[in-house]
């Protein structure tokens, strides 16, 4: 959600328009928006601990990936079907981004590209910052006079730590980046990586110290403390972190998109709730799934989880996100959210019959981003069909990227393996060994390969090492392949 700027209640509310009064001070009430905005890592972290003993990891990421990724993709539709003055008002881009969406996903996904995934992975990220940069928003425009609050030192805080925690995590920058190569990418150097995220730390550490400073000369003033916010803040940059530094990196993905939907949900609930009060036209379906009852609520909550069994029938989603329907879902979301909620549009009056000139000046930005867009996507699908990486050059690249990543050497020493290039992947295996040394299955790997190199000595060694590190492992192995 790029931007909620106001806070729901009088979003849309004219001087006329009626209704109960803003909440002064909060997004929706001083105990909701602990329990929907603050607490809900300190729940989500030990439940996730809990199923992880139950429940395979990847069988939680597809579950939370289909009912609550796509799942929460559903309120926002409602909103822009349901809402006939929003849809009134953008009936073309309502009309033609689904079409064009939709082709787009289903075009990528019948010939099996994998850059519109990196599209959807890198906006899925500044879609979850800028929800959260929009709640910080509304605490600003809804604060007492006179906050003195920066609305860029938010967004910038918002942006470092995010883009922070991605940097900072190897899974998520090494799943980045194998799709990026997947997707026709040119390599890209550790020392490269390593450099940009080392300044990137500084900025991160810089903008954090002048928010800081900023406060601080605002106390001094007598300007009031939103405390809520900052907890808000706290809490949405502490547990992005800890989800992206976990080792597996679809749980952390997963635990922070269930926090992510718990908020879009409790947001969508209270703007819908709002525009009902101010007699805004809904559709009838609509007009009777928001009434202020438990039962609605349920039906709510429940209608997008149905929504979400989407994506676990179409049996392709992952951790990146998925092409066709649900890919196209994924980027209606981004899109629709990137301008539904804005007060700019939504406070001004409704545009007046103009000629055909001033309609086009009007239309122009827009479609100056989507034309940027295509271009993007457009040059991800060329690269991809006439540098479409082998296995041998990915292996390469994706070893490059990560020099001092054991599973990408294994990886890499496997795929160079395979491909004929026996060498340069017995130098893989033997990195992925030293680097992690107490990972049976990399000795055991190199083994294997030194065994057919002829080199039977070292196997011999590198078998005793994998035996010595892990017993059990060795015997399950020697049960499977007793060659």
């Amino acid at each position: 959600m790029p931007e909620i700027p106001t806070a729901p209640s009088d979003r849309l509310r004219g001087p006329d328009a009626g209704g109960a009064q803003p909440r002064a001070g909060w997004i929706l009430d001083s105990r909701s928006d602990l329990l929907l905005f603050v607490v809900p890592p300190a729940l989500i972290i030990p439940l996730a601990a809990l199923l992880q003993r139950h429940v395979p990891v990847l069988t939680i990421a597809v579950l939370v990936a289909g009912l609550g990724s796509i799942g929460h993709h559903l309120p926002g539709l409602l909103r822009v079907y349901g809402d006939r003055e929003l849809f009134d008002r953008f009936r073309t881009r309502f009309v033609w981004a689904p079409v064009a969406l939709v082709a787009l996903c289903l075009w990528f996904a019948s010939r099996d590209l994998d850059g519109l995934r990196v599209v959807i992975l890198v906006w899925g990220v500044w879609h979850g910052l800028m929800q959260v940069h929009g709640f910080l928003q509304i605490y600003e425009r809804r604060g007492l006079p006179g906050s003195g609050g920066s609305p860029r030192l938010d967004v910038a805080m918002c942006i470092t730590w995010f883009v922070g925690g991605i940097l900072n995590s190897p899974g998520r920058m090494q799943q980045l980046f194998e799709r990026f190569y997947l997707s026709g990418g040119p390599p890209v150097a550790g020392a490269a990586i390593d450099a940009f995220t080392l300044a990137w730390n500084g900025l991160t550490l810089t903008t954090t110290l002048v928010f800081v400073a900023h406060l601080l000369v605002g106390l001094q003033r007598g300007t009031p403390v939103r405390w809520m916010k900052l907890a808000i803040m706290a809490s949405n940059f502490g547990f992005w972190w800890y989800a992206m530094g976990l080792d597996e990196v679809i749980l952390g993905v997963a635990m922070f998109e269930v926090f992510h939907d718990i908020q879009y949900l409790g947001i969508v609930w209270a703007v819908n709730r709002d525009r009902l009060d101010a007699r805004v036209r809904f559709a009838r379906v609509v007009q009777a799934l928001f009434r202020p009852r438990w039962f609605e609520r349920v039906v709510y909550v429940a209608l997008a989880l149905g929504y979400g069994t989407l994506a676990l029938a179409s049996g392709g989603i992952d951790a990146s996100g998925a092409v066709g329907l649900v890919g196209a879902s994924s980027l209606l979301h981004f899109y629709y959210d990137g301008f539904i909620w804005k007060s700019r549009l939504a406070n001004a009056p409704p545009p007046r019959a103009t000629g055909l000139g001033d309609r086009l000046r009007a239309g122009f930005p827009h479609a100056a981003k989507w034309g940027l867009g295509a271009v993007l996507v457009g040059s991800l699908a060329f690269a991809e069909s006439v540098n479409a990486p082998d296995r041998p050059r990915f292996a390469t690249a994706i070893a490059g990227s990560f020099p001092r990543n054991a599973d990408v050497h294994h990886k890499a020493g496997v795929m160079l393996w395979g491909s004929g290039r026996r060498t340069e992947g017995i130098e893989h295996l033997r990195e992925a060994a030293r680097l992690e040394p107490d990972n049976a299955q990399f000795h055991w790997n190199l083994g294997g390969a030194l065994d057919q190199e002829g080199l039977h000595q070292q196997a011999i060694e590198a078998f005793a090492t994998a035996e010595r590190v892990d017993p059990e492992y060795v015997a399950r192995r020697r049960l499977r392949d007793p060659d």
